[in-house]
């Protein structure tokens, strides 16, 4: 699943603002860099908390970041790509994908995923909206 939405900030803010929320979750003593793997747990749907692997798989400053959370045989990536279209905005294409080595529980995903997309996608939207409006907050204040 994949959206793209042109933000009202530039590159390095949305990128600043990612380092920061990393940062954030980073256990101490792990440098934040590419290849760097890390604990952390994640609430279910159900809200059980899942311990995950996580590995940044791309950190490149004002332009990208994709990670990697596995547990058990599955695992999904989420990945940022910022673009610059003007000198006050950015293209942000955000891209989610999930694999299983269970057959069954990809078969699942694939299923749910139809159903669940359109919502899904919304939800990003949102989600990269309120990035931006955090940005444009905490500039204003600077």
């Amino acid at each position: 699943m994949n959206v793209t939405v042109k933000l009202k900030a530039t590159p390095q803010e949305i990128y600043g603002l990612i380092q920061q929320s990393l940062i954030a979750e980073f256990p101490n003593g792990v440098e934040l860099r590419q290849g760097a793997v890390y604990e952390k747990s994640i609430k279910s749907i159900l809200g059980q908390n899942i311990p995950q692997t996580v590995k940044i798989l791309d950190l490149e400053k004002d332009k990208s970041y994709k990670a990697e959370f596995s547990h058990a045989d599955s695992c999904y990536t989420v990945s940022y790509q910022l673009t610059a279209s003007s000198e006050t905005e950015t293209d942000v294409f955000y891209e989610q994908t999930y694999m299983s080595g269970a057959e069954l529980k990809q078969w699942n995903y694939r299923l749910l995923s139809k159903f669940y997309e359109k919502g899904a996608v919304k939800k990003l939207t949102s989600m990269l909206k309120q990035m931006e409006s955090h940005i444009i907050t905490n500039r204003k204040e600077s």
